[in-house]
């Protein structure tokens, strides 16, 4: 049987065409929350240098957390309300703009998560929105409900960027109505779910069956975004334990429309 190979040691990237797209929830929090994060973050580093990604969404990268994880390219917002978002790309890209949450509950009410976005420069290509978020954790009709307002915020952002667009990171989203509905929100507003698209529909999280990791693009009417291949990569083997979320890649094709001729 193949081995399955290990993301930091070679290149993720499978087509030297694509726009590479991955997105992890780095599970950056303190011991006895999370483990191992003094040997798993540096790992992290790697997996993102030696990746061949064009740019990667990365969540939980909280203040504590930032120390462990330094990596060429990777993009913080500004210290002031942490909240644990980051992109990373080899291109050139713009300082994330930042919006946090207008509703929250429990323990994630301590930190302020919400939503940043970063405009990458992709050579060859253009200009490509990176949007990264983590809603609210947890099961249940309440928490549901949080996540039903966040999406709310998501699609503010995404409203105003011009240009195509990846939004990724961890939504959360469970099989239960109000979430539901909020997955349904996001699809009407033009997002796609470019994952489930190539039939990667795997859990991401280790311990439940939940697929709370998503890459969802956004075409415009002169680019098109069409995944050609994705994956949830999985532990094991090989595979060092970067989190308690698998990390979801994801390949896109770029496809300039020139709308000159249709206009004639």
């Amino acid at each position: 049987m193949a081995r399955t190979p290990d993301p930091t040691n070679q290149p993720a990237r499978t087509r030297p065409d694509t726009v590479s797209v991955a997105t992890l929830n780095a599970w950056g929090l303190p011991f006895p929350i999370a483990a191992h994060r003094h040997s798993r973050l540096p790992a992290i580093a790697r997996f993102l240098e030696r990746g061949g990604f064009d740019v990667v969404g990365l969540q939980e990268v909280w203040d504590g957390a930032q120390k462990h994880l330094s990596a060429p390219g990777l993009l913080y917002p500004p210290p002031k309300g942490d909240t644990g978002l980051a992109v990373a790309s080899p291109h050139h890209a713009t300082p994330p703009i930042v919006r946090h949450f207008t509703s929250a509950r429990g323990f994630d009410a301590l930190k302020k998560k919400g939503v940043i976005a970063s405009k990458v420069t992709l050579p060859g290509k253009g200009d490509l929105w990176m949007v990264v978020t983590h809603m609210q954790a947890g099961g249940g009709p309440k928490n549901a409900r949080v996540r039903s307002e966040q999406v709310g915020d998501v699609l503010d952002v995404v409203a105003g960027l011009e240009g195509p667009a990846v939004v990724v990171g961890d939504f959360n989203l469970y099989d239960e109505p109000t979430d539901h509905d909020s997955l349904a929100r996001l699809l009407d507003a033009g997002l796609v779910d470019a994952a489930e698209a190539q039939g990667a529909i795997a859990p991401t999280y280790r311990t439940g069956t939940e697929r709370f990791d998503r890459v969802f693009t956004r075409s415009t009417d002169t680019v098109r975004l069409s995944a050609v291949s994705a994956q949830v990569i999985q532990y094991g083997g090989d595979v060092p334990l970067l989190s308690d979320h698998h990390p979801v890649h994801v390949e896109l094709d770029w496809a300039a429309i020139d709308n000159r001729s249709a206009s004639r």
